[in-house]
């Protein structure tokens, strides 16, 4: 089995970088929505990404881009993996895909298909909470569900001793953000 990995998101600031890698995290996630409290400025985000060892991996987080604007903010700065959220069609998923790891992100919320991630198998998939902040015993079991369709997926919420059992009781996750 691999090593679960560890994301830690709504990065804004470079210390705050720099200490989640110092506590092992394998990657960070900079959040490129503009409507999201943790929005961070391309420019500022370039400070981050050239603040860390190129061993962690800067992930842009985005909800309903074009897929120009991924390009166009990884071009200044400099991240190399994608966390789609929203409504992202499955072809501009694979477009993306061939220049970018890409996380394909889904909610477990109460509209939760896990039957509808299946278009994207090929790319890692996040499953998670978007409003309910609950993640509940029918949510691991959707993700349960999911997470045993493909090995390349990521379970994410806040993980206190609580949930540490339930995440737990899925086998293997590839990570947790």
């Amino acid at each position: 089995m691999n090593r679960v990995q560890i994301k830690i998101c709504g990065i804004t600031r470079v210390e705050d970088a720099k200490a989640c890698t110092e506590l092992g995290a394998d990657m960070i996630g900079l959040n490129f929505y503009p409507q999201s409290s943790r929005y961070i400025q391309p420019q500022r985000a370039r400070q981050i990404v050239e603040g860390i060892p190129r061993s962690i991996h800067a992930v842009g987080v985005f909800v309903d881009p074009a897929a120009s604007e991924v390009r166009a903010i990884a071009k200044i700065t400099g991240i190399e993996c994608v966390q789609l959220h929203g409504d992202v069609p499955p072809d501009t998923c694979r477009e993306l895909a061939r220049e970018f790891r890409v996380i394909r992100a889904f909610s477990t919320g109460s509209q939760f298909q896990p039957n509808l991630s299946r278009s994207f198998d090929e790319l890692e998939v996040l499953i998670g909470e978007r409003q309910d902040r609950d993640l509940g015993k029918i949510n691991l079991l959707r993700a349960r569900e999911r997470q045993q369709q493909i090995e390349r997926t990521f379970i994410t919420g806040n993980v206190d001793d609580q949930r540490r059992f339930a995440f737990g009781q899925l086998s293997g996750p590839a990570g947790l953000k």
